[in-house]
This record gives C-alpha cells, sequence and structure tokens, in this order.
C-alpha cells in the first residue's frame, strides 16, 4: 500500500483541489474504489507532499515567464462553495 500512495500523491492532490472533494471524500473514494484504505488526515499530508514537489517546477516557470518575449494568459472561474476563485494560467511559446 504504501507504494501505492508513493504514486497516487498527485491523484489525491487533484482529487482535494481540481475536484474540490473534502479530505473524507477523498479518503473514502480511495477505500472505494481503490480497496486503498487511507485516513483523512493523510490526504492533507499527501496534498503538502505534492505542493512541496511542485515548488522547484513552479519557481522555474516564474523566473522564466518575466524574460519571455511572449506570454499568453487565461483566467478561469474556479467555483468554490465558501468563496469565488479564479485560477490564473500563463504560457510561454518558443519559436524558432
Amino acid at each position: 500500500t504504501a507504494r501505492l500512495w508513493d504514486s497516487a500523491g498527485r491523484e489525491v492532490a487533484v482529487l482535494r483541489g481540481q475536484y474540490h472533494l473534502s479530505q473524507r471524500q477523498v479518503a473514502d473514494l480511495c477505500g472505494t474504489l481503490l480497496d486503498a484504505p487511507l485516513a483523512a488526515s493523510s490526504v492533507a499530508g499527501l496534498c503538502r507532499d505534492t505542493a512541496t514537489a511542485l515548488e522547484g517546477p513552479v519557481a522555474a516557470v516564474r523566473a522564466t515567464l518575466p524574460v519571455a518575449p511572449v506570454v499568453n494568459a487565461d483566467e478561469t472561474r474556479w467555483p468554490h462553495p465558501q468563496a469565488g476563485r479564479t485560477l490564473f494560467a500563463s504560457a510561454e511559446y518558443a519559436f524558432k
């Protein structure tokens, strides 16, 4: 089971973040569909680990964008039960 969670952290983070499932809902889903019981408190840890793993790539993108000749940006409303959120995305295209 430990090996499963080593590779499943990102999926847990997607269920929690993108699909707005509660920690308990993610844990229940993992237990029901994957036959891999998971404590709700472990969901927070897996999300934290995923965020830590993404720090390097996010920093690299942030360093690249200010010097990019062209940056395309998009904003998308991200519904949230307590408050409206907006997801901002940007991309650089390299043409040669």
